[in-house]
């Protein structure tokens, strides 16, 4: 990949910028607004609208008005959504979570599609002796995935690392500071026995020791989250392919209805739908990560100045596990990273299942945060390779129907949050795990015997002419 790739590397760091303001306060939803399960009933709203915002929205707002400004709109979405952490109620939470699910829904899409056609861009003006040698599009593709999410994974060390030094640094200036005795009064109902209303006695362990905390937290976010949209409108550039996307005679009013019939046609193809289990499985597993891991493992445990440091060590591991599928993908293709990831998440799901927290081993956690960013980082680098493979000729609706499912399998994750034991979603998440990679393997055998079957038509037409 060319190291002078200005579009790339703005995007990269724009997008990091944000989704470290983003996932930083979505870590803490679970925790800080605890009470009345505000945090995921926010959360899974946001999820539940930001599929419908992928699959119908998004690539409209892609063929009228391009990638850039796509994002664009899209980052500044994500604004209104740590601004309700300053009063968080009903009448804050529910409007400031569905103008998220536009943020959710457009800016994972646009940037998507955005490294899509720099790859093609990249592959078309790439000689064969400066690509490695036997590489495919497929194989750059991953590749550049792999890049990206890496340094868009690290956002989750940047975030939660701001998050631990606030909420930490408050608890050791003296603000207000928590019974540590009590911390560990109810620990018998942590890990994956914890359910949100048998903590109802142990609040302190899940609000902060002072919301100044909470202030300066979401203050420093927004202030990340306008200067990631800035930078973008600055320095982004348009891409020249997406000019065949753009509208030209056609009024909005028939863009609309046609790329809804697209999509519809996409969602219901026989090989998005074989994807379908293993991409809800990734938005499922993520909600996990982000809601009830925090608050049952985390929170719970050792207390919520910890989340931070947990996460920000899950971010570590994620960052490092795109990177790695992206060159593992490059040379040896997809289909060993799902083989991996299965075994993977296996023993990690497991684990967690039947470990059971005691004061001596609460710090286990850090490592079940390490586990988590690693499968997080597999499955994130692994779908959208699949997906911008397998839908090469129509990848903005193939890219629209896969965030649509990812949301939704993080709404249900959410919804999940704090109102059902923690053990029934982990089995949930092992059942979906093993249908998703049954549903891609299943793919690779369908489109293997095509493309046999396609061969021997040809030998029987070649034998035919030459008769």
């Amino acid at each position: 990949m060319p190291s002078g790739n200005k579009a790339f590397y703005v995007l990269s760091f724009g997008v990091l910028l944000n989704v470290s303001a983003y996932a930083g306060i979505l870590n803490l939803q679970s925790s800080i607004n605890i009470e009345h399960n505000l945090g995921t009933l926010g959360a899974s709203i946001m999820y539940l609208s930001a599929a419908a915002v992928a699959a119908f929205i998004a690539p409209v707002l892609l063929r009228i008005i391009g990638a850039k400004w796509s994002l664009i709109i899209g980052e500044a979405c994500f604004v209104p959504y740590s601004l309700m952490n300053f009063h968080p109620a009903i009448y804050t939470v529910i409007p400031c979570a569905v103008l998220g699910s536009l943020g959710e829904g457009v800016m994972w899409s646009s940037s998507i599609y955005y490294v899509t056609q720099l790859v093609y861009m990249h592959w078309s003006t790439t000689t064969k002796e400066e690509c490695s040698e036997g590489s495919t599009l497929d194989d750059e593709r991953n590749k550049w995935f792999g890049t990206f999410y890496g340094i868009l994974k690290s956002s989750l060390i940047f975030g939660n690392l701001v998050s631990y030094a606030v909420l930490y640094g408050a608890k050791n200036l003296g603000v207000s500071p928590h019974n540590e005795t009590s911390l560990f009064q109810h620990i018998s109902h942590c890990g994956s026995n914890y359910q949100a209303k048998q903590t109802n006695s142990s609040l302190l362990k899940y609000v902060p020791a002072s919301r100044l905390s909470v202030y300066l937290l979401t203050t420093l976010f927004t202030i990340m989250q306008i200067g990631s949209t800035v930078l973008l409108i600055l320095f982004l550039p348009k891409i020249r392919i997406e000019q065949s996307m753009r509208v030209k005679s056609q009024s909005q009013i028939m863009v609309l209805v046609e790329t809804v019939k697209a999509t519809f046609h996409q969602a219901l193809s026989i090989d998005q739908l074989l994807l379908t289990p293993i991409c809800f499985y990734f938005g499922l597993l993520v909600s996990y990560a982000f809601s009830n891991f925090t608050a049952g493992f985390v929170s719970c445990t050792i207390g919520v100045q910890q989340v931070g440091l947990v996460m920000a060590t899950y971010g570590c591991f994620n960052c490092l596990a795109a990177i790695g599928v992206g060159k593992v993908s490059h040379w040896f293709g997809v289909a060993p990273i799902y083989i991996i990831g299965l075994c993977f998440d296996s023993c990690s799901m497991v684990t967690q299942l039947f470990w059971t927290p005691t004061p001596s081993n609460k710090y286990w956690v850090y490592a079940f945060g390490c586990l988590l960013g690693v499968s997080d980082g597999i499955w994130q680098t692994t779908t959208t390779a699949t997906i911008t493979s397998a839908f090469a000729h129509c990848t903005e609706l193939a890219i629209g129907v896969m965030e649509m499912w990812i949301a939704l399998g993080m709404f249900c994750g959410f919804l999940l949050g704090g109102r059902v034991v923690i053990f029934k979603q982990i089995c949930l998440l092992l059942g979906l795990l093993y249908v998703g990679c049954a549903g891609y393997a299943i793919l690779v055998w369908k489109n293997k015997r095509k493309e046999k079957l396609s061969k021997t038509e040809m030998h029987k037409l070649i034998k035919h002419t030459v008769q």
